[in-house]
């Protein structure tokens, strides 16, 4: 989808609150969806549950954790990455499903024929004969 080569390349939502959030220090969550858009809303979410982000209860302030300081592993944007190089059949089927639950992308099925001249081929077609008669029978 469009979205999915825009994550390719860009980022996953995710990567793109934390990378934010270490270049602008701990701030507030308006201030993440205000300079980031719908990418916030979707990226804060997931950065939480990767345990990248940690908020502060008391002043609501949200800051890079420990486990993100040393970098992060964006899997979502290889992902789409390897898909858009077409080697979407050497993923694992849980990492397939996780792309399309986000819809991130869409599966397409192909199917192709092989067609080859034979020896019954003609180029024009040939009336079938309608009526049987006594000789048809006997040759």
């Amino acid at each position: 989808t469009e979205e999915g080569e825009q994550y390719a390349t860009v980022g996953s939502p995710e990567a793109q609150v934390v990378s934010y959030v270490k270049e602008h220090g701990p701030c507030v969550q308006k201030d993440i969806i205000a300079s980031l858009g719908g990418v916030a809303k979707i990226g804060f979410g997931a950065a939480m549950k990767n345990g990248w982000l940690s908020m502060d209860k008391a002043t609501k302030e949200v800051s890079v954790s420990d486990k993100a300081k040393d970098g992060i592993e964006d899997t979502v944007a290889d992902l789409l990455t390897k898909v858009s190089k077409g080697e979407a059949a050497s993923l694992a089927k849980g990492d397939m499903d996780m792309l399309k639950k986000r819809k991130l992308i869409h599966l397409t099925k192909t199917t192709g024929f092989k067609v080859d001249k034979t020896s019954n081929f003609r180029t024009e077609i040939v009336k079938q004969e309608t009526e049987l008669t006594q000789e048809m029978i006997q040759n």
